[in-house]
Formats: structure tokens, sequence, C-alpha cells
């Protein structure tokens, strides 16, 4: 199998360059779903593209896990085991973030997609350096195999779903109803009537195309390389793993390394500065009674204002990550403090933005209210809060 390891890990390259680049497709081309929603077969094959993503990436990162355990599993002294741990460990960090997209924790801003990207990039980058330069066996490397063999296909199933896409957007008219954001159907100025391709604000085919193409060729050499991966695998005999292991005392020196590894990260992460500022206010808002200031108070003004009470674990990383990207999200969005910053355009519309965040439910988020439940707001007290803050909002911001 030891033939079989570098078309392995260039299979893994191209799968991890393929997933994103459907990941980059997707966001470009998100504005087709206006113009073509309505085209026969559209739905299904947004559907199908996506599920074949998801299903490669799990397969992928089921691929990463076999590597990583027959890595930890390896006898080594105390340092060399650091290394062998270190693709587990990392795939342990990306499930990390699979985790805080679950529970909505740093979704109000870019936390836990940048910790999922760290995580994904850095545990595919040390599966492939396991694959290359680790002792793994036999055994390991043909179950590698056929969990990189089944993100392969799904792969494919994905490459389907966005041709299918390419097909139907060059082939069918826009909806008549896709008058692009922000204008109303058959309207001219900001909606417009429905254009040709390439011709209406609900966006043009040419990222699909260009993502397209990207994923044809990461496709084809992730696909070749499995198949060299499998004609080197077929070439030989039966796995012919090295000396038994102990895995419970292997399994135990690991569990000791992965705790070693997080402490000196944890050590390294207080480096990080992060601000605990309060600038000076540069407006008052005028509360139309003490009932909305209250209420303000408890579920709003931590990030939304220049009064941020900064908690004890807002000193210490990663929690002090995630507040400050809280707080920098939320005065950026709105900032009870500077509301002479607000820009014009803005105006008009944010008493009824506001109202419709709280009623919602995206404000106060869900992970804010782990750490202040008193934030929590009954129904009678959100209707109140959004009453409120509508008819401040009015006495306060510019004319």
């Amino acid at each position: 199998m030891s033939r079989a390891r570098t078309p392995l890990a260039l299979a893994l390259v191209f799968a991890a360059l393929f997933l994103l680049a459907f990941a980059g497709t997707t966001a470009a081309s998100f504005g087709l779903a206006f113009r073509y929603g309505g085209a026969p077969g559209f739905g299904i094959a947004r559907i199908v593209g996506p599920a074949g993503a998801g299903l490669a990436a799990l397969a992928l990162l089921a691929a990463a896990a076999v590597i990583g355990v027959a890595a930890a599993l390896r006898p080594g002294g105390r340092w060399r085991k650091l290394l062998y741990v270190l693709p587990i460990y990392l795939l342990g960090f990306t499930l990390v973030g699979v985790a805080l997209l679950a529970l909505r924790i740093g979704t109000t801003g870019p936390f836990a997609l940048i910790w999922l990207a760290a995580g994904v990039l850095s545990s595919i980058v040390a599966a492939i350096v396991a694959l290359l330069r680790m002792p793994l066996g036999d055994r390991a490397l043909r179950r590698a195999l056929a969990a990189i063999r089944a993100a392969g296909w799904l792969s494919a199933l994905a490459w389907l779903g966005v041709l299918a896409t390419i097909v139907i957007v060059l082939t069918s008219a826009p909806s008549p109803a896709a008058g692009g954001f922000g204008g109303q159907p058959g309207e001219g100025g900001q909606g417009g009537p429905a254009q040709g391709p390439g011709g209406q604000r609900g966006g043009s085919p040419a990222p699909l195309l260009i993502g397209g193409a990207l994923l044809t060729l990461f496709g084809a050499l992730e696909l070749a390389s499995i198949r060299r991966a499998g004609r080197a695998a077929t070439s030989i005999g039966a796995p012919a793993d090295a000396a038994p292991v102990d895995v419970g005392r292997e399994a135990g020196q690991a569990v000791y390394s992965a705790a070693a590894i997080t402490i000196v990260a944890l050590a390294a992460a207080q480096l990080v500065p992060i601000a605990h500022d309060n600038p000076p206010a540069q407006t008052a808002i005028r509360w139309d009674s003490d009932q909305t200031a209250a209420l303000a108070r408890r579920a709003c003004m931590d990030c939304h204002s220049n009064e941020t009470a900064w908690p004890w674990y807002t000193y210490v990383a990663p929690g002090s990550w995630l507040t400050r990207s809280h707080v920098a999200g939320g005065r950026g969005e709105l900032n009870f403090s500077e509301l002479n910053n607000i820009r014009s355009f803005r105006l008009a519309r944010l008493p009824d933005d506001v109202a419709r965040q709280i009623r919602s439910g995206s404000m106060p988020p869900a992970d804010y209210l782990l750490m202040h439940p008193d934030a929590r707001l009954t129904d009678a007290e959100k209707q109140q809060l959004i009453q409120g803050l509508q008819d401040s909002l009015a006495a306060s911001l510019p004319k």
C-alpha cells in the first residue's frame, strides 16, 4: 500500500479543492435562485448538488478520521507522539466548529465560520502529511481509500447537480416575477422587468459557468487520483500491518498528548490582544419610557451601544474572541450610542428592521442568551420592546 500513499494524498487535495470550489460557486450564484427558481427541475438540481457535496464532505472527514486514529495509535516517543496525535486533534477541532454552527454559537458574526474553515483546512493538511510521512498500516490505508472513493462518487453527484443547474439556466427564461432585489414584479427602475441571462440584478450565470469548469477540473483530478490509488492497492496482496500495537496504552498516551496540545494552544491564545473598549457616547437616545430603557439594557445594549459590560470570561480566549465578534458586529449594525453615524439610506427602514429581528428571535442571539438568561424575553416583553424601540428611534434618529 505504500505506493498508494501519494495518489491518496492527491485525492484528498483535489477533493478538498472541489468542495471549496462548490461552496464558492454556490455562494456566487445564489442570486440565480431568484431568477430561475420557477424553472422546471431547478429546485431539484439545487437540492442534489448541496446534498452530494455535504455527503462528500462527511466522507472526506471519515477518511481524515481513519488516518488520524491510525496515526494517533502508532507507538512513539513523547515528542513524536504529539505529531502523531495532531491529525485527529485537528479533526476534533473541526467537529467543535460543526457543533458551534449547530448550536448557533458565534453565528451572528464570522466566528463560527472562521473556526470551522480553519479546522477543515488544518485537518486536511494534517491528514495529507500523515499519509505521506507517518507510519500508517496497510489496513488503515485501505479504509481511508474506501472513504475517499465514496467522497469521489458523492462529489460526482454534486457535480451533476451543478451541471443540471447550468443547463437549466442556459436554456430557460427567467421567471417573470424575478424583479431582482428591492423591486416589484414588472416594475421599472429598481426592480425592472425580467431580462435575459446576464442582464438582470438577480444574478449572472458567469460565476456558475466558471465554478462548473473548476468543479469539472478538480473532480476529474480527484477521480483520477482515486483510480491510481485503487490500482496501487490491488497490485499487492492482503493487508500487511506493522507489529501489533497495545491499543489501550497508545490511546492513553494519545489522550495525554491531546491534553498537552490543548493547554499549549489555550496559553498561546491568551497572547492575542482583544480590545475591551467603551468609547464615549456621541448621541443619547431618547427613551420613550423607563420600561423600554430597562428592556433594551437587558437584551440589547451590551452589543449595540458603547456601554458594554465586560465579564471575566471576555478576558479569556476563545471567549474573548467570541464576545469581541458580537460587540463589533452589533455596534456596526446598530449603535445606540452613535445614532448620528447611521447612513441615511438606513434611517427610514431601521425601526422595521429592528422589529423584525426581535420578533423572529434572531435578537438577542442564542449564544448570548446562554450566558445572559436575564436577556430572554417573553412574547409580551418582545412586543413592548419593539414598540418602545420604534417610538424611541423615531424621536432620536436624525431627520
